[in-house]
């Protein structure tokens, strides 16, 4: 998250790991969401020493793993077109619209690396 940081994209704590800990459990997967599209996380990673994945990169999402444990590093996104389960995605910079586009309002929470919460659809 620095490093997206510092290269000047947002890049926020979201999902499954800020419901866990907001719900009191153990925070389990580490999700990101960011304004980097995920070219240049791959780009910004591997410069950087982390090891990467892209299981999921068609749909933004590339896997960057530290010391510290395994990340999904997603780009916000909207869907351009959707059979359901699949979607074909466009890549933007408003934290709004990439909120919409998830499955449940509780997991469009987002937190930055101070862990400020943000809710922008009120989830």
């Amino acid at each position: 998250m620095e490093l997206l940081a510092k290269r000047g994209y947002k890049a926020l704590f979201v999902g499954g790991c800020l419901r866990d800990d907001l719900l009191g459990g153990d925070i389990g997967d580490i999700d990101i969401s960011t304004s980097a599209e995920p070219s240049r996380v791959l780009e910004l990673a591997e410069a950087n020493g982390f090891r990467t994945a892209v299981p999921g990169i068609e749909y933004g999402t590339v896997v960057v793993v530290s010391e510290s444990g395994r990340f999904e590093v997603s780009s916000f996104r909207r869907d351009v077109s959707t059979d359901g389960r699949r979607a074909s995605v466009a890549y933007h910079e408003d934290l709004e619209e990439d909120a919409r586009r998830r499955d449940f309002t509780l997991n469009a929470i987002y937190a930055n690396h101070c862990g400020r919460v943000l809710d922008p659809i009120g989830g």
